[in-house]
């Protein structure tokens, strides 16, 4: 009576651990499923965007120049050929600070970052100063509070701006070495929240 009692109670442990296995491989699929669907949104909404401005999106892709990382400084003219044009630029990176330039705009000021950044490093850091109607960035704000409260380090936001200068400085990081920081300033054309999704187009 004993043994099949024990027997009985091992049937039905060896049951409830693969009810749970099962279970939790579906849970884990469905939730990978809903990850790879909101991430081909995401990439669709930020192709949207770029087509509507016409965006340059491969400006990366030419400073590495097929590698994954580039420990040469970027210089400014390089960028000048590649953010000067006609066509705005697509950057993706975080909002570092927004500030009131008048009464009608900000100068919001963005660092490149995110996913994007850890596919490829650049030794340069590059930084964006864009201008931007108030009205238009407030409802954006709005929209999507996360763009300012985010703590990730892989979460990004899809900019769009057209560039009209670069400008470099130098400045100190925390153990006290110089790094060379490019700036691009122009006009805000649009964004689109990205998160940790890649939207490599």
């Amino acid at each position: 009576m004993g043994r099949a009692i024990f027997a009985m109670i091992l049937i039905a442990a060896a049951a409830f651990l693969g009810w749970q296995w099962i279970d939790g491989n579906a849970k884990r699929a469905t939730a990978d499923q809903e990850w790879r669907k909101e991430e081909s949104a995401t990439r669709a909404r930020v192709a949207a965007l770029v087509d509507r401005t016409n965006a340059v999106t491969d400006w990366e892709a030419q400073l590495a120049q097929g590698d994954t990382k580039r420990l040469t400084p970027v210089m400014t003219l390089e960028l000048e050929k590649l953010w000067l044009g006609t066509r705005p630029i697509l950057f993706l990176g975080r909002i570092k600070d927004v500030a009131s330039l008048d009464t009608s705009h900000y100068m919001i000021s963005i660092h490149r970052s995110g996913l994007s950044s850890l596919q490829l490093y650049l030794a340069t850091e590059l930084e964006l100063a864009l201008v931007a109607d108030k009205a238009q960035f407030d409802e954006l704000l709005a929209r999507i509070p996360a763009m300012l409260n985010s703590s990730s380090i892989l979460e990004s936001i899809a900019f769009v701006g057209r560039i009209r200068s670069i400008e470099s400085r130098t400045v100190t990081d925390n153990f006290g070495d110089a790094n060379e920081v490019r700036i691009g300033r122009g006009e805000f054309l649009g964004l689109e929240y990205v998160g940790e999704f890649d939207v490599n187009l």
